[in-house]
């Protein structure tokens, strides 16, 4: 390979962590007047999702205590 070329690679690496390292950082102070909708809206997305977990989490409460239940059920001997 040619020392150009490596040059050239070593280059656009650099370039690439310092943009992506910017981006980060305007991303995360909110730009100072730059106004990032998008990333509120991500945002907004994973507070909707920590609903539906919790919801989620609702159910699988709900399953077990039906599960114990039948459980009971099958314990007690048949009314005759």
């Amino acid at each position: 390979m040619r020392t150009g070329n490596v040059y050239l690679v070593l280059l656009l690496a650099f370039l690439i962590v310092v943009l992506s390292n910017l981006l980060t950082y305007f991303i995360v102070r909110g730009g100072r007047g730059l106004n990032f909708q998008w990333f509120q809206r991500l945002r907004q997305g994973f507070r909707l999702s920590a609903d539906e977990d919790q919801a989620w989490e609702e159910l699988n409460r709900r399953v077990r205590e039906l599960r114990e239940r039948q459980g009971q059920d099958r314990e007690l001997p048949p009314s005759s």
